[in-house]
């Protein structure tokens, strides 16, 4: 039995209104052209949450630990997602002045502060998010169309997915398990997620096509298997599975194709260029994390 008293019919309700209102708010904000008024709305305010947040982070080291290892604004994948979208904001809302000296260096300052607090937090998975994200953004060429590519985003989603049935084989490479081990200084179970992976199939299995409701991950793989702690599924489209079934994720799986066939019929531009970069970033990081959720 499940011991939680959340509704997931109103949280699934809630979220879907969410997502329609936040579809609503940038198509307005787009067909007006003022889509930089909303870049600089979202980068102000995740600089305030930011700065509020590393200010405890740096000042008060242990805080975190009185409430049960969360920061301000959550977990320490929060503050690096949050970091992360830092820097990537910050490039939508320069895009007149790329090119600009000052711009640059105040790029490369928010970069490095970013590193530095992801790193303080010992969050991993966010410093490789954080070096996948800029390397993008430097090298993505203007002139391609091939990150606008529907059947490549949602190829890179379906390897991302197929690392929890491959995960022994990819873990079990010497190259893979030396950045593992020596680099990164984590075990090869890759902080117990192996150990979710090996249950996922029982897990998945108990509401296939319609999915347990949004928000019941944590409550579902908490209380699984006793002694196994797990907050979710460690996985990006595994939780789409076990929240909203097969029939939601086909139709989230959809949603995205059309986007990005739509995207490929635009003309090219460094704006939807760095988009396609943020999504690249989190279609890859949902591999051993829950990045294709409210992200």
């Amino acid at each position: 039995s499940i011991n939680s008293t959340r509704n997931y019919l109103l949280s699934s309700i809630l979220f879907f209104i969410s997502v329609i209102e936040v579809f609503l708010v940038i198509e307005y904000y787009a067909t007006q052209g003022k889509m930089h008024e909303v870049y600089s709305a979202f980068f102000l305010s995740i600089l305030f949450l930011n700065i509020v947040t590393d200010y405890y982070i740096i000042t008060q080291p242990n805080l975190y630990l009185s409430y049960g290892k969360v920061y301000l604004i959550g977990t320490k994948f929060a503050v690096a997602y949050s970091h992360i979208f830092m820097v990537f904001l910050y490039a939508l809302k320069r895009i007149p002045e790329s090119h600009s000296f000052l711009t640059r260096v105040k790029a490369l300052v928010l970069i490095l502060w970013s590193f530095f607090i992801i790193q303080n937090v010992d969050c991993n998975t966010g410093l490789i998010g954080l070096i996948i994200a800029v390397t993008l953004m430097i090298f993505t060429s203007k002139k391609t169309r091939l990150l606008y590519d529907p059947i490549l985003y949602l190829g890179i989603i379906f390897l991302s997915t197929a690392f929890v049935i491959t995960y022994t084989f990819v873990l079990n490479l010497s190259f893979i398990k030396n950045f593992v081990e020596n680099i990164l200084g984590r075990s090869s179970e890759l902080t117990g997620r192996t150990w979710i992976y090996g249950i996922l199939g029982k897990v998945l299995m108990k509401n296939p096509f319609f999915g347990n409701g949004f928000g019941s991950s944590y409550d579902i793989m908490m209380n699984f298997q006793h002694g196994l702690l797990a907050p979710n599924t460690q996985n990006g489209l595994t939780e789409w599975l076990l929240e909203g079934g097969i029939v939601s994720t086909v139709i989230f799986l959809l949603l995205i194709g059309i986007i990005f066939s739509r995207a490929k019929k635009k003309s090219i531009s460094y704006e939807l260029n760095l988009s396609c970069c943020i999504l690249y970033t989190l279609a890859i990081l949902a591999s051993v994390e829950v990045t294709l959720n409210k992200s």
